[in-house]
């Protein structure tokens, strides 16, 4: 079977298993570990405004003025509680 052509649970699945078998290694991956890192805060630097983003776009996509006055206030609240508790 190609390499290419591997369904993507089996890659999953040896993706974790090589994660796992990882830590046998101990210091001859640990230049891959810092690629990781920057990695997983790369992704967490893109999920503030991509929440933002989704919830400014679904807000200002009802049509009626009123509504969305309530509803703006509402968003912008939990936006702010749960951005507020990310952050701890």
């Amino acid at each position: 079977m190609s390499r290419l052509r591997q369904s993507l649970p089996l890659q999953i699945f040896l993706g974790m298993a090589w994660v796992s078998s990882s830590r046998d290694f101990g210091k001859d991956v640990q230049g891959l570990k810092v690629l990781g890192d920057i990695f997983l805060r790369l992704l967490q630097m893109l999920v503030v405004p991509f929440v933002f983003t989704v919830l400014l776009t679904g807000t200002a996509s009802i049509g009626n003025p009123k509504e969305l006055g309530r509803v703006g206030v509402k968003v912008l609240l939990l936006y702010q509680l749960t951005a507020s508790s990310l952050s701890r």
